[in-house]
């Protein structure tokens, strides 16, 4: 999420059911969360973009807007029964929250990387490059960053691998990257025309390089049609 201005949509994100019960969670753009019954729960969040379900709750990252329009990063954490959720602030904002190796995550704008310990946020070990978001976390964490559209310094963005080590150049800027079926494809425009990318995800390689005609809503819809 990169504006911070206020969305509320009445589109639902689904989440897995809980262990030891038939529960689910969904949320909105406008920091409402709803279980499988009807029951809701209306965040202190007038902004929620991204979550993720780890050890039995949901976490939810967005910003709190204050009467005066200014916004305030956060991160919330929602329990099954939708009661009590607990929040934390942040100085920038959120980029993206993710789980990789049994612990949880968030970033920022900046690059900074927060884990979660024994309900405080701390200082990861490692620090992404500023804006990125992480497009793949299972087995190995890859994440990208968006070209700059500046004139004074304009610059590419990329994907880059933490355990392969791998970093490719990427002039992608609104369609986020994805990772389908064990690879990742980005999609860039220029002056040259539309295309979609298709990459390894061992060593950041590009395989194939297709011409589109339309800006892609999603990316992993369109893997077929590139991979023919």
């Amino acid at each position: 999420m990169k504006q911070s201005v206020l969305l509320i949509v009445s589109v639902l994100f689904p989440f897995d059911s809980y262990a030891g019960g038939d529960e689910s969670l969904s949320w909105n753009y406008g920091g409402t969360v709803y279980d499988s019954t009807g029951k809701t729960l209306q965040l202190d969040m007038q902004n929620a973009y991204d979550a993720v379900y780890f050890n039995r709750a949901l976490y939810l990252i967005g910003f709190h807007i204050d009467k005066n329009e200014i916004n305030y990063p956060r991160v919330a954490k929602i329990n099954a029964i939708l009661k009590d959720p607990v929040y934390w602030s942040f100085d920038h904002i959120l980029e993206d929250i993710f789980t990789y190796r049994d612990k949880l995550y968030t970033c920022d704008s900046e690059g900074s990387v927060f884990t979660l310990i024994d309900s405080h946020w701390r200082q990861a070990g490692f620090k992404f490059k500023p804006e990125s978001i992480v497009v793949f976390s299972d087995t190995d964490l890859v994440a990208c960053y968006p070209s700059q559209q500046t004139k004074a310094s304009p610059s590419l963005g990329g994907c880059y691998s933490f355990s392969k080590g791998w970093h490719t150049q990427l002039n992608w800027r609104s369609v986020k990257p994805e990772v389908c079926d064990h690879a990742l494809y980005v999609f860039e425009e220029n002056y040259k025309g539309k295309v979609i990318k298709q990459l390894d995800l061992e060593h950041g390689k590009v395989l194939i390089t297709r011409p589109v005609r339309e800006v892609p809503h999603e990316l992993c819809g369109h893997k077929e049609e590139i991979s023919d």
